[in-house]
């Protein structure tokens, strides 16, 4: 427990991508204890009954598409993982199946058309650029989710945002989908957060704000605390300049 508690701390805003790992290092470490004939009943009592509540959440994520698709789109990980955790056959390949059916109802339509590539800054992307040029000029059929699933992984990879960012500077078509997929918190922390300083925006001196305001003044809170997304300096001036009117 406490490694899968560092392992979640590691980000300042825990991912997706890490749930079912984690639930796999909870699951592994109760198993041990179960069958672990050196401990007191007891023990191995309370480590069945957290393995059986473990289970109960576990399964929940089956009741949603984003856990096994952020898996198969991690560069570490994509359907490898599925095997070496030992799931069963039919779980990975209904996996892939959830993938394919979103990567073609969302995603695949709007990336038909040949796409304007963008000049990456980071010189490791330069042979996907010129990967995905030669795609395009050619017009070879080649669907970006197949060949992503045939590929092997990269294990060098540590962090799937970072990757998939400057895969999606090199044109790579399954950018946008991977990068909608990963960037999904774990937790509803943030969220309850920002809607927390949503209900200090409006309060019931101040409710006459529109609906666009106070989204974007809820945005803009939530953002402040990130360091250099929000440009102060151009704000001030912005408020100094409407005060001189």
């Amino acid at each position: 427990f406490l490694l899968a508690t560092k392992e979640i701390l590691k980000s300042k805003t825990p991912l997706i991508h890490q749930v079912i790992p984690i639930f796999d290092i909870i699951t592994t470490a109760l198993e041990d204890s179960i069958d672990n004939n050196s401990l007191p009943s007891v023990v191995r009592h309370a480590a069945l009954r957290g393995y059986l509540m473990l289970n109960k959440y576990y399964s929940l994520t089956d009741e949603s598409v984003v856990y096994r698709i952020a898996m198969i789109l991690h560069p570490r990980y994509k359907t490898s993982y599925f095997v070496r955790a030992k799931w069963p056959q039919q779980w990975s390949t209904d996996a892939e199946t959830l993938a394919r059916k979103v990567w073609t109802a969302k995603y695949k339509k709007e990336i038909s058309q040949p796409v304007t590539q963008t000049k990456a800054t980071n010189d490791r992307f330069s042979a996907a650029r010129k990967y995905f040029d030669v795609l395009q000029e050619t017009g070879t059929p080649i669907d970006p989710l197949e060949e992503w699933l045939s590929s092997p992984v990269v294990n060098t990879q540590q962090d799937p945002i970072t990757y998939w960012t400057g895969m999606q500077a090199a044109g790579h078509p399954l950018a946008m989908m991977a990068l909608d997929f990963m960037s999904i918190p774990a937790t509803s922390t943030d969220v309850e957060r920002a809607f927390l300083h949503g209900g200090l925006t409006i309060s019931k001196i101040r409710h006459s704000l529109s609906d666009k305001s106070a989204r974007a003044a809820t945005v803009l809170g939530s953002w402040s605390s990130l360091e250099g997304v929000i440009p102060k300096a151009h704000i001030i001036q912005l408020f100094k300049d409407k005060s001189k009117r």
